[in-house]
Formats: structure tokens, sequence, C-alpha cells
């Protein structure tokens, strides 16, 4: 009777153990965080996130030549797909059009697609993060330029 209790335990504990390695191993799926998350990426995702950190080519920027590239722009991810950025242009407020965004490579990965100031952006970036108050992706754009965009959730 002992070895049959012992036995269970131990196939309790075994049980246990595998099922706290899976779910670390499904919580590592950004580089730079969170370690673990009990909110899906998709409830993360969707929020108003403000541009405060901009590098190019590993360099950090201030402003660039595009209009969606700028600190301070704020961009707004919601549910099921659609992505408005807005961005502060000649002294106005400018809202994107047809903008969307949607994840790719099993959640590591996220296109982007939108139309600002008569400009299209259409790129694939990597997440390197994704938490409820920050958001850094990297992409390459068709010049070969490296962007790495940093942004934190502003308060609702």
């Amino acid at each position: 009777m002992a070895d049959i209790k012992s036995t269970r335990q131990t196939t309790k504990r075994i049980s246990l153990i595998f099922c706290f390695i899976i779910l670390l191993m499904s919580g590592c799926r950004y580089k730079e965080g969170p370690f673990m998350s009990f909110t899906s990426p998709d409830k993360r995702i969707v929020a108003s996130w403000s541009l405060q950190h901009l590098y190019k080519n590993g360099e950090e920027v201030k402003s660039s030549e595009y209009a969606a590239l700028k600190v301070g722009n704020v961009y707004a991810f919601h549910a099921y797909g659609p992505l408005v950025v807005s961005a502060y242009i000649n002294g106005e407020i400018r809202e994107s059009y047809t903008g969307t965004w949607q994840f790719e490579n099993n959640k590591k990965d996220v296109h982007i697609k939108f139309f600002l100031a008569d400009r299209q952006y259409d790129y694939t970036a990597s997440i390197k993060k994704l938490s409820k108050n920050e958001f850094i992706y990297e992409y390459d754009d068709t010049t070969g330029a490296h962007w790495r965009l940093q942004m934190y959730a502003q308060a609702n």
C-alpha cells in the first residue's frame, strides 16, 4: 500500500515538473521578455503605444525622414487587426488610414501595414519584447536600414 502511495506521489511530482517546464517554455516567446506572462500576446498588443526611442542602424535618433518614425507618435493596435498611427506633421495631428496588423511566425513577428502622409508602410517586424507596458520590435526597410522601435503603453 505504501509503495502505491509513493508511486502516485512520484507520478504527481513528475507531472507537475513537466507542466512547469511547458509553462516556462511557452513564456519565453520574446528575446527581451517578458520571461513569463499569463496574458496572451493578442491581449498584450491591443493598446495605444507611444514611440519613445527610435534606433536606425544601432544609433538612437529623435526623428527620421519618415512621418511614421518620429518619437512621440502613437501606434494604436486594435483587436482583430486594425491599426491607427497618429503623428504630428506640419503643426497638426494626422492619422493613418487603412492600417492593419497581424501576427506571423507563431506570434514572434508582426506584419504592419498603413498609409500616413501619402506614404505606405508595409513591413514585417521581429518582436523583441511585448509586455503589458513595453513593446519593442525591429525590422529592415526597403533601403536596407535596420530600425528598432521602443514603445510604452499609454495610460487609459
